[in-house]
């Protein structure tokens, strides 16, 4: 496990709007962990993506991060608060 496999993860995630979309659809948080380290191959521990997400979103305010913590959605766009709301809400 890795911060810098959960950062190539996030970076994908960041750019690949099907990737997103895939990873909402699995819904279930042990299909969707097994999707990210066995089709993917991205291994890192939740504290590790937790990370990551925090450095890439220094400029979330706390109302923004109540709603990804929160599991609310986010813009359905390829930002930031996008990417850490399908992270979160999927227990990554």
């Amino acid at each position: 496990m890795s911060v810098e496999a959960a950062a190539a993860f996030y970076d994908r995630l960041e750019n690949d709007l099907a990737l997103m979309g895939k990873l909402k659809e699995l819904g279930d948080k042990e299909r969707l962990v097994l999707y990210v380290k066995d089709e993917l191959g991205y291994d890192f521990s939740r504290e590790e993506m937790r990370k990551v997400l925090f450095e890439r979103n220094p400029e979330l305010s706390e109302e923004e991060l109540q709603s990804v913590v929160g599991g609310a959605g986010g813009n359905g766009g390829s930002d930031g608060l996008s990417v850490a709301n399908v992270i979160v809400t999927a227990g990554l």
